[in-house]
Protein backbone atom coordinates (compact mmCIF):
# COMPACT_ATOMS: atom_id res chain seq x y z
CA UNK A 1 0.00 0.00 0.00
CA UNK A 2 3.12 2.25 0.51
CA UNK A 3 4.45 1.95 -2.63
CA UNK A 4 1.45 2.51 -4.27
CA UNK A 5 0.64 5.58 -2.45
CA UNK A 6 4.27 6.76 -2.75
CA UNK A 7 3.35 6.37 -6.72
CA UNK A 8 0.35 8.41 -6.82
CA UNK A 9 2.03 10.99 -5.09
CA UNK A 10 4.80 11.10 -7.86
CA UNK A 11 1.63 11.39 -10.47
CA UNK A 12 0.28 14.09 -8.74
CA UNK A 13 2.96 15.78 -8.41
CA UNK A 14 4.41 15.09 -12.00
CA UNK A 15 1.10 16.94 -13.13
CA UNK A 16 1.08 19.29 -11.06
CA UNK A 17 5.08 20.81 -11.98
CA UNK A 18 4.24 19.44 -15.86
CA UNK A 19 6.97 17.17 -16.26
CA UNK A 20 5.61 15.14 -19.14
CA UNK A 21 5.63 18.68 -20.96
CA UNK A 22 8.65 19.85 -20.06
CA UNK A 23 10.32 16.49 -20.38
CA UNK A 24 9.18 16.33 -24.21
CA UNK A 25 9.81 20.29 -24.85
CA UNK A 26 13.48 20.02 -23.33
CA UNK A 27 14.45 16.99 -25.13
CA UNK A 28 12.94 17.54 -28.68
CA UNK A 29 12.70 21.06 -28.77
CA UNK A 30 15.75 22.73 -26.82
CA UNK A 31 13.13 24.35 -24.73
CA UNK A 32 13.64 26.43 -21.79
CA UNK A 33 11.37 28.04 -19.58
CA UNK A 34 9.17 30.97 -21.14
CA UNK A 35 6.91 32.03 -18.41
CA UNK A 36 4.00 29.97 -21.18
CA UNK A 37 3.22 26.63 -18.95
CA UNK A 38 2.46 27.50 -15.95
CA UNK A 39 3.36 24.74 -13.02
CA UNK A 40 1.65 24.27 -9.83
CA UNK A 41 2.26 23.36 -6.11
CA UNK A 42 0.65 20.62 -4.17
CA UNK A 43 0.88 22.73 -1.20
CA UNK A 44 -2.32 23.82 0.66
CA UNK A 45 -4.49 21.80 -2.69
CA UNK A 46 -8.17 20.20 -2.13
CA UNK A 47 -7.20 16.45 -3.05
CA UNK A 48 -10.19 13.96 -3.29
CA UNK A 49 -9.69 10.28 -3.36
CA UNK A 50 -12.35 7.66 -4.87
CA UNK A 51 -12.43 4.75 -2.59
CA UNK A 52 -10.42 4.61 1.20
CA UNK A 53 -8.93 1.09 1.11
CA UNK A 54 -4.90 1.32 2.39
CA UNK A 55 -3.72 2.60 -0.50
CA UNK A 56 -5.80 5.98 0.03
CA UNK A 57 -4.92 5.98 3.81
CA UNK A 58 -1.46 5.95 2.92
CA UNK A 59 -2.02 8.78 0.74
CA UNK A 60 -3.48 10.72 3.28
CA UNK A 61 -0.53 10.30 5.58
CA UNK A 62 1.80 10.92 2.76
CA UNK A 63 0.48 14.21 2.01
CA UNK A 64 -0.11 15.87 5.65
CA UNK A 65 3.18 17.52 5.03
CA UNK A 66 1.33 19.78 2.50
CA UNK A 67 -1.47 20.62 4.36
CA UNK A 68 -3.90 19.26 1.61
CA UNK A 69 -7.72 18.90 2.43
CA UNK A 70 -8.67 15.37 1.84
CA UNK A 71 -12.05 14.38 1.20
CA UNK A 72 -13.10 10.47 0.35
CA UNK A 73 -16.31 8.54 -1.55
CA UNK A 74 -16.41 5.10 -0.87
CA UNK A 75 -19.13 3.23 0.92
CA UNK A 76 -17.01 3.27 4.52
CA UNK A 77 -16.42 6.53 4.38
CA UNK A 78 -18.35 7.50 7.80
CA UNK A 79 -18.24 9.92 11.05
CA UNK A 80 -15.08 7.37 12.75
CA UNK A 81 -13.25 7.66 9.28
CA UNK A 82 -13.15 11.21 9.20
CA UNK A 83 -11.97 11.91 12.64
CA UNK A 84 -9.55 8.74 12.61
CA UNK A 85 -8.31 9.77 9.08
CA UNK A 86 -8.78 13.52 9.13
CA UNK A 87 -11.02 12.92 5.87
CA UNK A 88 -14.01 14.57 5.21
CA UNK A 89 -16.97 12.45 3.03
CA UNK A 90 -17.88 13.94 -0.27
CA UNK A 91 -21.25 13.64 -0.67
CA UNK A 92 -21.46 11.82 -3.95
CA UNK A 93 -19.09 10.66 -6.41
CA UNK A 94 -20.20 14.22 -8.40
CA UNK A 95 -18.95 16.35 -5.65
CA UNK A 96 -15.58 14.59 -5.56
CA UNK A 97 -14.91 15.56 -8.49
CA UNK A 98 -16.34 18.86 -8.72
CA UNK A 99 -14.81 20.14 -5.17
CA UNK A 100 -10.95 19.39 -5.43
CA UNK A 101 -8.19 20.47 -7.29
CA UNK A 102 -6.71 16.98 -7.47
CA UNK A 103 -9.17 13.59 -8.23
CA UNK A 104 -6.81 10.15 -7.24
CA UNK A 105 -8.78 7.06 -8.25
CA UNK A 106 -8.29 4.07 -5.58
CA UNK A 107 -11.54 2.23 -6.09
CA UNK A 108 -11.28 -1.40 -6.26
CA UNK A 109 -12.20 -3.24 -9.45
CA UNK A 110 -15.71 -5.01 -8.92
CA UNK A 111 -19.22 -5.07 -10.96
CA UNK A 112 -20.44 -1.89 -9.28
CA UNK A 113 -17.45 -0.07 -10.23
CA UNK A 114 -16.45 -0.61 -13.43
CA UNK A 115 -16.80 1.97 -15.78
CA UNK A 116 -18.51 4.74 -12.77
CA UNK A 117 -15.98 7.49 -13.41
CA UNK A 118 -17.40 9.04 -16.75
CA UNK A 119 -17.15 11.93 -18.86
CA UNK A 120 -19.32 14.04 -16.84
CA UNK A 121 -16.97 13.09 -13.84
CA UNK A 122 -13.83 14.52 -15.57
CA UNK A 123 -15.87 17.42 -17.04
CA UNK A 124 -16.21 18.54 -13.36
CA UNK A 125 -12.40 18.59 -12.75
CA UNK A 126 -11.56 22.66 -13.16
CA UNK A 127 -9.33 23.32 -15.77
CA UNK A 128 -5.74 22.83 -14.25
CA UNK A 129 -6.88 20.17 -11.77
CA UNK A 130 -5.30 17.14 -11.80
CA UNK A 131 -6.86 13.11 -12.16
CA UNK A 132 -4.62 10.34 -11.59
CA UNK A 133 -5.44 6.50 -11.71
CA UNK A 134 -3.17 4.26 -9.94
CA UNK A 135 -5.86 2.26 -8.64
CA UNK A 136 -7.86 0.08 -11.45
CA UNK A 137 -7.91 1.20 -15.40
CA UNK A 138 -11.30 0.02 -16.13
CA UNK A 139 -13.31 2.04 -13.47
CA UNK A 140 -12.69 4.83 -15.58
CA UNK A 141 -14.55 5.30 -19.13
CA UNK A 142 -11.08 5.48 -20.87
CA UNK A 143 -12.24 6.61 -24.22
CA UNK A 144 -13.94 9.68 -22.26
CA UNK A 145 -11.00 10.33 -20.48
CA UNK A 146 -8.57 10.07 -23.72
CA UNK A 147 -11.20 13.05 -25.02
CA UNK A 148 -10.67 15.01 -22.24
CA UNK A 149 -6.97 14.92 -21.87
CA UNK A 150 -6.81 15.05 -25.51
CA UNK A 151 -8.25 19.02 -24.63
CA UNK A 152 -5.16 19.81 -22.32
CA UNK A 153 -7.46 21.54 -19.57
CA UNK A 154 -6.43 19.40 -16.92
CA UNK A 155 -3.80 16.95 -16.27
CA UNK A 156 -3.48 13.18 -16.02
CA UNK A 157 -1.27 10.80 -14.15
CA UNK A 158 -1.99 6.90 -15.17
CA UNK A 159 0.12 3.92 -13.96
CA UNK A 160 -2.99 1.55 -14.36
CA UNK A 161 -4.95 0.91 -18.13
CA UNK A 162 -7.98 -1.02 -19.48
CA UNK A 163 -5.41 -2.87 -21.73
CA UNK A 164 -2.30 -3.63 -20.55
CA UNK A 165 0.12 -3.55 -21.53
CA UNK A 166 -0.74 -0.06 -22.89
CA UNK A 167 -0.76 -0.33 -26.76
CA UNK A 168 2.28 1.29 -28.21
CA UNK A 169 -0.51 3.37 -30.68
CA UNK A 170 -2.07 4.50 -27.73
CA UNK A 171 -3.28 8.33 -27.95
CA UNK A 172 -2.34 8.51 -24.63
CA UNK A 173 1.47 8.45 -25.56
CA UNK A 174 2.87 11.54 -26.55
CA UNK A 175 0.36 13.98 -24.66
CA UNK A 176 1.77 16.78 -22.88
CA UNK A 177 -0.32 16.93 -20.68
CA UNK A 178 -0.26 12.34 -19.42
CA UNK A 179 2.30 11.16 -17.52
CA UNK A 180 2.66 7.39 -18.06
CA UNK A 181 4.06 4.72 -16.46
CA UNK A 182 3.68 0.68 -17.06
CA UNK A 183 1.73 -0.49 -13.82
CA UNK A 184 5.06 0.02 -11.87
CA UNK A 185 2.91 0.39 -8.52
Amino acid sequence: SRIVAEWALFHILSCLRRATYWTLAMHREGAWKDGGTETASLFGRRVGLHGFGQIARELGRLLQPFGCALSAFAPDVGPDTERAFGVRAASSLEALFAENDIVVELAPLIPETTGIVTERHLRLIRPGGVFVNVGRGAVVDEDALLRVAQEGRIMVGLDVFTVEPLPPDSQFRGLPNVSLTPHLA
